[in-house]
């Protein structure tokens, strides 16, 4: 599902995430209680598609967490807990017309 740039919803930052993959985290129980609420319908919240893949290499790499988990592990991780979540893209038509995306900084 994606959305459209009109709704209101709360972007999930991937540190949720990873939070949330994480047990032993001090920040699991609450990350695992602000997604649930979202996949409830609770609260609206979206992902962008970069976040999934900045999730997948945290989550799979020991240089990034202490307790990586197996590549395929992180996929079954996004696909049964992460994927309910409605995804966000951005077209360039769907900027503010007064924000350049190109050029020098003025």
């Amino acid at each position: 599902m994606t959305i459209s740039t009109s709704e209101k919803m709360g972007l999930v930052d991937t540190n949720i995430l990873v939070y949330r993959a994480d047990q032993d985290s001090a920040f699991y129980l609450p990350s695992a209680n602000l997604i649930d609420r979202g996949l409830r319908g609770d609260i609206p919240l979206c992902l962008a598609p970069q976040n999934l893949t900045e999730f997948y290499a945290v989550i799979t790499s020991p240089k990034r967490v202490a307790n990586p988990i197996a590549p395929v592990d992180a996929r079954a991780e996004i696909e049964r807990e992460v994927s309910p979540i409605p995804k966000h893209t951005q077209n360039l038509s769907d900027r503010r017309p007064d924000v350049q995306t190109t050029g020098a900084h003025r």
